[in-house]
């Protein structure tokens, strides 16, 4: 017997319906316009999920019987992403909503400046829904568990799917890579085989494999335009869904639904200390410029911004672009440090935690990709 290997597994994911909220695309599986991408893990996956009987008085030590409580599919992915394109399409299911600029750089954009005068380069802007921040799109998942007999591979099918959560994370001399969390229901589809042998999805093709973010180009971490030398940051979205078994009902063994409880979105840092103004500041509940202080029971909030950039170009010396930003004027970032540790023969660092708040109006966050895409408009 041959080991299968994991060469040709595949993860691929399709937008259900048009993506807003007025459309839905509940329970509308797709057949067609699926991305591919390169993994490092995937474990997105069928689960059915079983128990057994209580125990019983009568004499059995052992129960009595066992039962199934439900089936749905959850697990995390795994990839490295390219931002020429496809990774657009993750952000969107994740975020919600998304405009384009066409012409012009991200950094044009901040500044105000949308002449266009940027030919080729899009500035694609992902943001909860405007009239809605509960709303996330619903998507159909793919998954192909290869074989070294074709006809042995097996897809799977799942559909209703939304990301519990995306996580970013760049480091230092590191490429930048995003880890996923999802939940979807099985293929409700009458008549369509939930576990395929053999699918036929034909070939993946994927985004150019050069066009991967990297740490050690172009970048940076700002606080309220303050760039900061960091060691590694992590970015996260969480979309909290309501769990499967709480979406049960009585004849069916799939969940019902997956609506978005809330959201959190945090990011971490770890900071190569030049002073420690930033440090008191959180004690303070407000900027310190190195005067002596004390601690107050406001929150320090401040502003976040931070870009990471590829090793290549889109044109000239244009590389692709990700950019989180929070409200700029808001300040609806609130900011924790952790006790500052000291090593021998180790640089002292600061690790910092920042939390996402809600803001009376426009966006609490954007998550920028600028790249040569026209636009992610949903079929």
């Amino acid at each position: 017997m041959a080991l299968q290997m994991p060469n040709d597994a595949l993860f691929g994911l399709s937008i259900q319906g048009t993506g807003v909220p007025s459309d839905g695309g509940f329970e509308s599986p797709k057949t067609t316009g699926f991305t591919y991408y390169p993994l490092t893990d995937c474990g997105l996956g069928p689960i059915k999920n079983q128990d057994v009987l209580p125990p019983e008085i009568g004499g059995r030590a052992l129960p009595g019987g066992a039962y199934a409580t439900g089936a749905w599919a959850e697990g995390t992915v795994s990839i490295i992403p390219r931002l020429d394109n496809r990774f657009g399409w993750i952000i969107l299911a994740v975020m919600g909503e998304v405009s384009t600029v066409s012409d012009t750089t991200i950094d044009n954009y901040v500044a105000g400046d949308t002449s266009g005068a940027d030919t080729g380069v899009y500035t694609h802007i992902f943001r909860f829904y405007s009239t809605d921040h509960y709303w996330v799109p619903y998507c159909t998942f793919r998954r192909l568990l290869p074989h070294t007999t074709a006809a042995s591979s097996l897809g799977e099918t799942f559909q209703d799917g939304r990301f519990r959560s995306m996580t970013i994370t760049g480091a230092g001399a590191s490429p930048v890579t995003c880890d996923l969390d999802a939940q979807g229901r099985m293929k409700q589809t009458d008549g369509v085989d939930q576990f395929d042998f053999e699918p036929g999805w034909g070939t993946p093709t994927y985004d150019d494999l050069d066009n991967f973010a990297v740490t050690n180009c172009t970048g940076h971490f700002k606080i309220e335009d303050t760039e900061f030398d960091v060691t590694t940051v992590s970015l996260t979205v969480t979309n909290q869904l309501l769990p499967p078994a709480q979406a049960m009902k009585i004849g069916s063994m799939h969940p019902i639904d997956y609506p978005v409880l809330g959201r959190v979105v945090t990011a971490t840092a770890t900071i190569l200390i030049d002073d420690y103004n930033l440090y008191v500041s959180t004690f303070e509940g407000a900027a310190n410029a190195g005067v002596d202080g004390n601690v107050s029971c406001i929150v320090y909030k401040a502003d976040l911004d931070v870009e990471l950039a590829s090793q290549t170009y889109i044109t000239g010396t244009t590389p692709y672009v990700l950019r989180v930003r929070s409200s700029a004027a808001d300040d609806n970032v609130a900011w924790q440090v952790r006790p500052i540790r000291v090593q021998p023969n180790r640089p002292i660092v600061l690790q910092v935690t920042a939390s996402f708040l809600a803001t009376g109006t426009g966006d609490p966050i954007q998550v920028l990709l600028q790249n040569s895409k026209v636009n992610y408009t949903v079929a």
